[in-house]
């Protein structure tokens, strides 16, 4: 049964890379590149998993946030190549959003079913929840500065770039170097009480993570599973355009929801998955860490990319979009900041997004 399940994924991997040889429906063939991009960033994760044993819990971490933006980053290259910017533009703050409150909320849902109480790092969740909203800061100045020039806003999108991916790089030396100590997972926290008290045996959890492959085999899947990323996102970008003019919606809600959804729904069902494992740390570093990296590092190498290519993306987002990116941020920071949660809570973040959800809908009627 395990065999024939492996067998269905990857004949839907390679039905989803030769849609281009076919002339199907745009919807239809947007859904199965979709689902083509979920299976691979499946298998993005386990091969980050797998190299995440040698790194260590943290650093894993980072690296899955990363990998699970790279659909994102390569979606969003391959429509700013194809004059899709404003579309762009709203799947960076959909993107945001999503992960904070819709990634976050499943999350802690599914942790909710095996506890009552659900527990995390509250130091990590409050310092991504710091940085993500500072990097809101970098969102709201250029629309500020749209109220002079066009021109300003551009020179002042790519200068705010260059210091948010400066303020990207000093996070990661403070996570990985000077305060590494501040992102020890409860359950670390845990075993070194137990370890002070005299009980230094080994648990099964550890058994179970001890490294099971090399860290060049990681390496290599990791690189063959990015290749196929890249092709299906160009499955799924030539598919966008007709879809949203077949179906009436707006750049906006395109952007926000059905752009956004490709590049992260690999992401938001890992959480799922990390969370239902009881490693919650894990699943708020691939929601709230990957929102983080989306407005720190994401939107300012988007920024830098269409000025090499001459099709110049800045970052005033519409008023909505500000607000929304603000009021998620708020919402998730209100529920995260004592290092516990539940169902209902997780319900409640679930609510904000689809409320969000249905505005930025309505926006485009």
């Amino acid at each position: 049964m395990i065999h024939l399940i492996y067998l269905i994924r990857w004949a839907l991997i390679a039905l989803t890379l030769s849609l281009s040889q076919f002339e199907i429906a745009p919807s239809l063939e947007f859904l199965i590149s979709l689902i083509g991009i979920f299976l691979i960033a499946e298998q993005l994760k386990l091969a980050t998993e797998d190299l995440s044993t040698h790194l260590g819990e943290q650093a894993g971490g980072i690296l899955l946030g990363l990998m699970g933006n790279l659909p994102e980053i390569v979606v969003s290259m391959l429509a700013l190549s194809k004059g899709l910017t404003n579309v762009v533009k709203a799947s960076l703050s959909g993107s945001i959003i999503g992960n904070l409150l819709f990634g976050l909320g499943c999350a802690i849902l599914a942790a909710s079913m095996k506890s009552d109480v659900v527990f995390f790092n509250k130091r990590a969740a409050r310092i991504n929840s710091s940085l993500v909203m500072l990097a809101t800061c970098g969102l709201i100045i250029p629309a500020i500065f749209n109220l002079t020039t066009q021109k300003a806003v551009e020179s002042i999108s790519v200068e705010i770039s260059a210091l948010l991916l400066l303020l990207y790089l000093l996070s990661l030396f403070f996570s990985l170097v000077t305060h590494k100590g501040f992102y020890k997972s409860v359950k670390e926290d845990s075993m070194e009480a137990l370890m002070d008290g005299g009980q230094t045996h080994p648990s099964e959890t550890e058994a179970e993570e001890r490294p099971k492959v090399s860290i060049l085999s990681a390496v290599s899947r990791l690189a063959f599973f990015a290749m196929l990323i890249a092709i299906v996102s160009e499955v799924l970008t030539d598919a966008l355009t007709p879809m949203s003019a077949q179906f009436g919606f707006s750049d906006i809600f395109t952007g926000v929801i059905l752009l956004s959804l490709g590049g992260n729904i690999g992401e938001y069902l890992n959480a799922i998955s990390f969370a239902k494992k009881g490693k919650m740390d894990l699943a708020i570093q691939a929601t709230m860490g990957s929102a983080t990296q989306v407005a720190l590092l994401v939107a300012p190498v988007l920024v830098l990319f269409s000025v090499m290519i001459g099709d110049k993306m800045d970052l005033n987002f519409t008023s909505y979009e500000v607000v929304s990116i603000l009021m998620a941020v708020s919402v998730t920071r209100a529920f995260t900041y004592d290092g516990e949660s539940h169902w209902l809570e997780g319900y409640m973040i679930l609510s904000v997004y689809f409320i969000l959800g249905l505005g930025f809908y309505h926006l485009s009627n």
